[in-house]
């Protein structure tokens, strides 16, 4: 295992004073370092002069040369299929069209399994050969290649400007420079962002050095571990909080990671996250006040979202329900979350909450772009790997941050089969050694990709094909196992249990006149089209609450017979609802109330303002309501306007007034 514990590392000469005062000079020191380690790789047999290399270049470039030419088919045909599509050719010539790129990419596919099949065939035994030999001869040849490789992509100029004239930053650079297992963590998740490597390290160990369970979790590489190397790699390019230039704090952002898992809070999935998935929980660019209050906002207004058993739709679910499709109407600058379920958005905005959403409750997602469209993926349970939602389930179509989605998808089902385990040193070997000689990772999304330049890349070229082939192999078997796993070890929502709602009562009278209606009790409800739903509540007095859309009314009896009092014919109540809403735009909630014995002469009717609450549960205006005592009172609630948007209900409270 590359840097494994108990490795102690290539040290680093020792620093001259100048070097900690001078960019100049420390600039010196590490390109040094770089050419004394390259001195000791060229030993190694890994360098494109060598035989052995030009022997595995020869043996593969045909094949790549052949997945070239397809991958340049490919967009070819797309480009056809585009213009029919623009120049509204006749059917026959769109349909000729669509068969040729079905063809291409076909022809394509088959190009890169043979590719594949050459290297499993031809290099990949003898790579790992070469390195088991270089295991006798060099025992500290991986730590050499890691330490190198590491050095060259965080460049000798920013680690200057990073360290230079702050002595504590220095130390703690060189000492994470000798740290084997940590470049290797690092490595393997995918390195930091913009390759800011000093940024990274700095980060990792403040978090270590604050953070009781991250520290107590770095030999086991447990679930806070794994967190704090994920905000380390993320956040070392700086990230700012939603339409500011305000930057996310990375250990405040920990720190809420951690608190709300430690709460139970997140989804279970959270725990059985890789540092590489995790770094799609941790970028997300709402403050953490905002993240926490959607949260709370999913829990108090749509529960039915949070405990969604289709994993596909499950937090997501509230941009379907909840965020109109319509130009955005953003109040105020800067924008917020909160304006935007009130205010709806197309495409874009929409797959901003839904990624917000899923975010919030730990659940990876990453961004999705697809031809005129906006989407978003997100981490699945079922296959340990993302799902298209928002937009069309079509990976090939799709693409984000310079990747295309394609690629993606192979990447993180390969690392899927991992099941937090390391990837194979080969993979890590190709990936250091691509970067010592100098090869440019060319982006997926790029019109770079479909050049020859790409193919002077053979180790970077290398590294793909073993993604592809343990993509390939992913394994469902242990898949399910570690599913299992995290549903035995963390309970989430099955705490709200049937229990809870069989105990409360439906209507509870006290002493003094009072009682509460509890919204779910009602005996007739309108849930046709989904304008009624009734869901288990999140509140810590449990039941059940009521979710009106549009039109929809809910019905109960309120059995005031005991409640005789002579020859009083009526008895005022005040009224006040617990509610929640997440649009500004409301519309009141109205009251008909008339006894089960006179039915025929009509409603007494009662408007009920309702407050844009921002997805808290608030109470209501107090209203004065009669009813009727030795009656069994008929209430029915609902909205008059088609259009009324999404209001939530927990009770109604109705205190007696003499």
């Amino acid at each position: 295992m590359m840097g494994s514990n108990g490795d102690k590392g290539i040290p680093l000469p020792p620093v001259p004073d100048r070097v900690r005062t001078s960019k100049e000079a420390c600039i010196n020191y590490y390109t040094g370092v770089i050419e004394s380690l390259k001195g000791q790789i060229k030993l190694f047999g890994i360098e494109p002069e060598n035989c052995l290399f030009e022997r595995w270049r020869e043996s593969i470039l045909p094949s790549l040369q052949r997945e070239l030419e397809t991958l340049i088919a490919v967009e070819e045909a797309k480009a056809k299929v585009n213009q029919n599509d623009k120049n509204k050719a006749d059917e026959e010539t769109k349909k000729k069209g669509e068969e040729d790129l079905t063809k291409a990419r076909l022809d394509r596919d088959k190009a890169e399994e043979d590719a594949l099949e050459v290297a499993a065939r031809e290099i990949f035994p003898q790579l790992d050969e070469h390195a088991a030999n270089l295991d006798d001869k060099v025992p500290q040849w991986k730590n050499i290649l890691l330490q190198c490789m590491v050095l060259i992509l965080a460049t000798p100029q920013n680690l200057a400007v990073y360290a230079v004239g702050c002595d504590m930053k220095f130390d703690s650079l060189q000492q994470s420079l000798q740290n084997p297992q940590l470049m290797n963590q690092f490595l393997q998740a995918g390195d930091p962002c913009k390759f800011k490597y000093a940024e990274a390290f700095h980060i990792y160990n403040s978090i270590i050095c604050v953070s009781e369970h991250a520290r107590s979790g770095v030999d086991s590489n447990d679930i806070f571990h794994r967190l704090a190397l994920a905000v380390a790699l993320e956040h070392a390019e700086p990230k700012f909080v939603f339409d500011t230039q305000t930057p996310i704090d990375p250990i405040a952002r920990y720190f809420h990671y951690e608190d709300a898992y430690l709460k139970e809070e997140l989804d279970p999935c959270f725990q059985s996250l890789s540092v590489f998935d995790l770094r799609f929980v941790v970028d997300c660019d709402a403050a953490d006040n905002e993240i926490q209050w959607c949260r709370n906002m999913l829990k108090n207004y749509r529960p039915d979202h949070v405990e969604n058993p289709d994993f596909h739709w499950r937090y997501c679910m509230i941009v379907r329900t909840e965020v109109r499709y319509k130009a955005p109407d953003w109040k105020q600058r800067p924008k917020t979350y909160k304006q935007l379920i009130s205010g709806g958005g197309m495409c874009g905005p929409r797959a901003w909450f839904g990624r917000l959403a899923c975010k919030s409750f730990g659940v990876p997602t990453w961004g999705v772009r697809q031809p005129g469209h906006a989407a978003m993926s997100h981490w699945t349970s079922s296959s340990h790997s993302y799902t298209i939602c928002l937009g069309g389930q079509n990976w090939e179509k799709s693409y984000w941050a310079g990747t295309n989605g394609r690629y993606f998808d192979f990447e993180s089902r390969a690392r899927s089969s991992l099941a937090l385990k390391e990837f194979p040193g080969l993979f890590v070997l190709t990936r250091c050694i691509a970067a010592i000689n100098g090869e440019v990772e060319v982006s997926s999304q790029s019109s770079q990709w479909r050049t020859p330049a790409r193919l002077k890349n053979i180790w970077t070229e290398l590294r793909r094909l073993k993604i592809r082939e343990m993509s390939n192999n992913a394994s469902d078997h242990h898949l399910n196992e570690q599913k299992a796993q995290a549903d035995e070890d963390y309970v989430f929502v099955e705490k709200i249990g049937e229990d809870m709602i069989q105990t409360q009562k439906s209507v509870s009278f006290l002493q003094n006149g009072d009682f509460v209606l509890q919204a779910s009790s009602c005996c007739e409800a309108d849930e046709g089209g989904g304008r009624v739903k009734i869901m288990k509540s999140f509140l810590e007095d449990g039941g059940q609450q009521v979710h009106l859309r549009q039109e929809g009314f809910v019905k109960y009896i309120v059995d005031l017979t005991d409640e005789a009092e002579g020859e009083v014919k009526i008895v005022k109540f005040k009224l006040t609802c617990r509610i929640v809403t997440v649009h500004a735009d409301t519309t009141p909630l109205i009251l008909g109330i008339s006894p089960s014995k006179s039915l025929s002469s009509g409603f007494d009717e009662y408007e009920i303002q309702i407050p844009y609450s921002e997805g808290e549960w608030t109470t209501t205006e107090p209203v004065v309501v009669h009813l009727v005592p030795g009656e069994k009172n008929l209430l029915h609630f609902f909205r008059e306007d088609p259009s009324s948007l999404g209001l939530t209900i927990k009770d109604f409270s109705f205190q007696r007034l003499d």
